[in-house]
């Protein structure tokens, strides 16, 4: 599985069209498009905030280390997002309720 490369000058013109989405300028030049009638819930996944319990690490160190040398697939490259998507499917009790969003941020922290 690929992901498909967006071009942001496209998108942001398609959102910018419908009155369903509201554009929001973010830092950087940047922007998020965001449901007007809900409230923003976004996780910076780039944050290096560790929002995350001492026994969190300890339980998701504990995996780790009874999964040392099992080894396991990244169908579709390396990074963030893809060790997210790996843990996540591991279904494990500490991630257990995190959106992928958040599972990312996880990472981020982790090799921070």
């Amino acid at each position: 599985e690929t992901m498909p490369q967006v071009d942001p000058q496209r998108l942001f013109s398609l959102c910018e069209g419908m009155r369903q989405l509201r554009i929001v300028d973010e830092e950087g030049g940047r922007y998020s498009v965001r449901l007007p009638d809900r409230p923003a819930c976004f996780v910076d996944v780039s944050d290096d905030t560790d929002v995350y319990s001492p026994e969190f690490w300890t339980e998701l160190a504990a995996h780790f280390e009874a999964a040392q040398g099992v080894g396991w697939d990244f169908p579709g490259g390396g990074g963030r997002y893809w060790c997210a998507r790996a843990l996540a499917a591991q279904s494990l009790p500490c991630l257990r309720g995190l959106s992928l969003g958040r599972v990312c941020h996880v990472v981020h922290v982790a090799i921070s």
